[in-house]
C-alpha cells in the first residue's frame, strides 16, 4: 500500500495536468501488486493443489472476470480509466522501488514460510 501511494504521488508530481494518466497507472500499479499477494500467500502457507485450492482458484478468476467487465463493461469506468495512456513518462525512478517492494514481500513471504514449518 505504501509503494502504490508513493507512485500515486510521484506521479502527480511528475504529471500534474494528466489526472487520468496518473489514476490509470496508479491502479495498474496496484492490480499487479494484489494479483502478486495470490502468489505470497499460497507461498507463505505452502499451499497444496488439492479441491479447497482449485476452488479458491476459480472463485479467484471468477472474481478477476467480475472486475475487469465492471472495468471496461460500462462507460463510467470506461472513461475514467484510460488504459491507453498510462502516465508513465519520466517515470523510471519509481522502477526501483517497485523492485525492492517487490523483493521484500516475497522475503517476507519466504520467512512466514519458514516459521510455519
Amino acid at each position: 500500500g505504501v509503494v502504490v501511494a508513493l507512485v500515486y504521488l510521484r506521479l502527480l508530481a511528475l504529471h500534474p495536468e494528466d489526472i487520468d494518466g496518473v489514476a490509470t497507472s496508479t491502479v495498474l500499479v496496484a492490480t499487479f501488486f494484489g494479483v502478486y499477494l495470490v502468489f505470497l500467500v499460497s507461498k507463505m502457507f505452502k499451499a497444496v493443489n488439492n479441491r479447497t485450492a482449485k476452488l479458491a482458484r476459480v472463485l479467484y478468476i471468477l472474481t478477476v472476470a467480475f472486475v475487469v467487465t465492471v472495468s471496461f463493461g460500462f462507460g463510467v469506468t470506461r472513461d475514467f480509466f484510460d488504459f491507453t495512456a498510462p502516465a508513465w513518462r519520466d517515470a523510471w525512478p519509481l522502477l526501483p522501488l517497485i523492485v525492492f517492494a517487490i523483493l521484500l514481500q516475497w522475503l517476507i513471504a519466504d520467512r512466514v514460510a519458514k516459521t510455519k514449518r
